[in-house]
């Protein structure tokens, strides 16, 4: 492509800048979307994998809590899928082999 004035560059780079601005809008919102179905696929494994484990070990979700070392509340939102757990209580409900090693990390 030839230029033939200084306007003819500074339109051409205007438009390159408004190009790029327009992807990385698309590429913010698709990683927004990636984010929150990974979050939803997360919160589905916990919750049925807490209630299985409680129920393998015939635990009520106050003895899971005790257990666990956190408030039943927590055991609560996380078997009706209400709340992702954190990183931290990931790390819990491995080392209790509620969910297996290295699964999310």
């Amino acid at each position: 492509m030839t230029y033939d004035t200084t306007y003819d560059i500074i339109t051409s780079v205007d438009r390159l800048n408004k190009l790029h601005k327009e992807i990385v809008k698309k590429i913010n919102k698709y990683e927004e979307l990636a984010k929150t179905e990974l979050d939803a696929k997360v919160k589905y494994i916990v919750q049925h994998r807490l209630r299985l484990y409680r129920a393998k070990n015939q635990l009520t979700q106050n003895q899971m809590a005790a257990k666990l070392g956190v408030n039943n509340l927590q055991i609560i939102r996380w078997e009706q899928g209400c709340f992702k757990p954190q990183m931290w209580a990931m790390r819990l409900l491995e080392e209790h082999n509620v969910i297996e090693k290295g699964l999310f990390s």
